[in-house]
């Protein structure tokens, strides 16, 4: 009987040495595996903070290249008119140095 109570004794402290060992090993690698997690999140939020702040210059220099755009593109069309408004004036020269030469023809 004393055996068979020794016994018992030695497989209940088994266990709860068994216990205490994987709760402090799993505590430990807990700790580890959230050191290591927080790391990454502070790495992704450091990307993050780049990404964003490379966003933010290449929509600067977007807004700056669409404004240069428009410009480009208005004078463009303000030439376009010229050139029609010369050629009109071309034309007309013509026309009247037709008109001379007919006069001094005739």
């Amino acid at each position: 009987m004393n055996a068979i109570f020794l016994l018992m004794i030695g497989i209940v402290l088994g266990i709860v040495v068994g216990w205490l060992w994987v709760t402090v090993r799993s505590k430990a690698e807990l700790a580890k595996a959230q050191i290591e997690a927080e790391g990454r999140v502070k790495a992704a939020e450091s990307t993050l903070s780049e990404v964003r702040a490379q966003l933010n210059a290449l929509q600067t220099s977007l807004d700056s290249k669409e404004k240069l755009i428009s410009g480009l593109q208005q004078l463009l069309r303000g030439e376009g008119e010229q050139k029609v408004k010369a050629q009109t004036e071309v034309e007309q020269l013509r026309g009247t140095i037709e008109d001379l030469d007919a006069l001094r023809a005739g």
